[in-house]
């Protein structure tokens, strides 16, 4: 990450930090692929678990994450990649950490169950969620 992209004090610096959301691409992309009625799990796990442990939702979350950054529903900030995020699952929330900043994390409302399909509104929003995050943990950083 270029940390001297933190440190802009005008506003087109300011506007260099910010993450966008670009809803359309991704309904588009479930559209044409024809996923709306495949199960998110089942899409990024392979398989539909009888169980979901930490450990399976955080791949599924970073599959997903990373799927939104390919086709342009998630914009990250010129200065930022995927590689540099990681989630964790806990108490109900995925929690969103920017690597190298020590505790920097946000809470991401954790809204889908094992029957969620990708065509699902709960799908469609996390986009702008993960985005909100992003820009929050963005603005924490000095």
């Amino acid at each position: 990450m270029d940390e001297i992209a933190f440190r802009g004090s005008t506003p087109r610096a300011h506007l260099a930090l910010i993450a966008k959301y670009k809803g359309w691409e991704w309904d588009g992309f479930i559209r044409e692929m024809g996923l709306e009625k495949i199960n998110v799990y089942q899409y990024y796990l392979g398989s539909v678990p009888s169980k979901l442990t930490q450990d399976k939702e955080e791949k599924m979350i970073t599959g997903l994450f990373n799927d939104m950054i390919t086709i342009g529903a998630l914009k990250l900030p010129s200065f930022c990649k995927a590689e540099d995020f990681s989630f964790q699952v806990g108490g109900g929330n995925w929690g969103i950490f920017l690597k190298g900043t020590g505790q920097a994390i946000e809470t991401i409302s954790k809204e889908l169950h094992v029957d969620t399909r990708m065509g699902f509104p709960e799908i469609a929003n996390l986009p702008m969620m993960i985005s909100n995050a992003i820009n929050r943990l963005l603005s924490e950083v000095k």
